[in-house]
């Protein structure tokens, strides 16, 4: 993850950003009740670092559920999201998530709204399709969407 952040005292763009990883575990307190806990470790241009983040899943995952979440990653920024998922149609799980975040510095908190839809012909490909719209200090943003394959083993 890296960015260009201004820095409004030189009245320049500083590059800022970390190469991570990160593991995940979730921890199942009952059958629709989850907790997620990532620790976060990377290399920024001064060292190592890391982060934490977490997500409270209420719900059954494979349908109907409500996510809250949040990432904090030292000297990148922190993360907030709420995401609302549902699976109405058979093989097309959808979800519609809004997100608050300051990534990747001390700069104006950005917004994103994100819809998805995934197909999943078979138990280990799903496609999943991303619109929506981003803005960072109610004057800069647009649309945005993507394309992802996932492959489960």
């Amino acid at each position: 993850m890296r960015g260009q952040v201004p820095d409004q005292a030189l009245s320049l763009a500083a590059d800022k950003g970390m190469y991570y990883g990160f593991a995940e575990l979730r921890l199942r307190f009952a059958p629709v009740v989850h907790l997620d806990l990532k620790p976060i470790l990377g290399a920024t241009q001064k060292g190592f670092d890391g982060g934490l983040g977490t997500a409270l899943h209420l719900g059954r995952l494979a349908g109907t559920q409500v996510s809250l979440g949040l990432e904090y990653i030292h000297g990148i920024g922190a993360t907030g999201s709420f995401r609302l998922g549902w699976r109405t149609i058979p093989r097309f799980p959808m979800g519609f998530t809004l997100e608050l975040s300051d990534f990747p510095g001390e700069s104006d908190v950005a917004l994103r709204a994100v819809y998805d839809v995934t197909y999943a012909p078979s138990e280990w490909l799903a496609l999943t399709l991303r619109v929506g719209y981003q803005a960072r200090d109610y004057t800069l943003g647009g649309p945005m969407g993507g394309l992802a394959a996932t492959f489960s083993f």
